[in-house]
């Protein structure tokens, strides 16, 4: 318990940060939603039709209705989820190395506890911060909607929206725990994660641009689950079930790995 306690307190700046960068984001996102709409016969679809398709793409907006409130505040939600990607990267790979780094392992290695047992109270607080990153968005998102545009209610749009978050942060967040677990040198594992993760993006921007090119889906999970889709209440059953597998294994391969690895003191 204790050693839960001090990994989420080791985090705490860290997290009061993201946490004014999430308020920030829906807040100024939001905000530019009711200039607009206050805007008399100014037509948002109008004019986003006179932008080229690589636009769209490029930011990440391929496909989603954002003349309506709900496909604004989706447009918000794909720029916060790649901000809880690279948050569950940064946590998912330090939170393991940062004793390597921080050159503390004999003070964590000296106590009575097992590195198995490390491991997983490393993870438990990770996902906790996961947490804490979901519920804030949901919290401020949910409390700004309901102040700005009461009479357009998407609270089951905004529900899918943050369970697809969550689960596309704790993806990330394995994979780059199970490189955190795997390299000899784990103060690496965030830059490697951070390139996979871009790299993915990228291929992402090429789907928005190029046509039938959805065979590269399944190699850029920010595509799993579209914002299209979750408009329409709707998760993709496939891309679900291939991300918790894909979780699953990370976190089992990194419990092997981890008791073996020599630790850089």
């Amino acid at each position: 318990m204790n050693l839960y306690l001090q990994e989420l307190k080791s985090y705490l700046k860290t997290m009061l940060f993201w946490i004014l960068g999430i308020v920030f984001m829906v807040g100024a996102g939001i905000g530019k939603y009711e200039a607009f709409s206050s805007g008399g016969d100014l037509d948002i679809g109008a004019i986003m039709d006179t932008l080229p398709k690589a636009f769209f793409a490029i930011f990440g907006l391929a496909g989603i209705p954002i003349d309506s409130f709900g496909g604004f505040y989706g447009m918000i939600y794909a720029y916060v989820t790649i901000m809880g990607a690279v948050f569950a990267i940064m946590v998912g790979s330090g939170i393991l190395a940062k004793e390597e780094r921080d050159k503390t392992v004999e003070f964590l290695m000296v106590k009575p506890i097992s590195r198995m047992k490390i491991l997983l109270v490393k993870l438990l607080a990770a996902t906790t911060l996961v947490l804490v990153f979901v519920g804030v968005t949901w919290g401020t998102s949910a409390a700004i909607i309901n102040t700005v545009s009461p009479n357009e209610p998407i609270t089951m749009e905004l529900a899918y929206m943050m369970i697809a978050m969550f689960i596309i942060m704790m993806f990330y967040l394995s994979i780059s725990f199970f490189m955190a677990a795997f390299l000899k040198d784990a103060k690496k594992s965030s830059q490697l994660s951070l390139t996979v993760m871009l790299t993915s993006y990228m291929l992402g921007v090429i789907m928005g641009i190029i046509d039938n090119t959805d065979f590269l889906r399944i190699f850029v999970p920010f595509q799993y689950f579209r914002v299209t889709e979750l408009l329409d209440l709707n998760i993709n059953m496939f891309y679900l079930v291939f991300t918790i597998v894909v979780s699953v294994i990370a976190i089992v391969a990194s419990a092997y790995y981890y008791p073996k690895r020599d630790l850089t003191i």
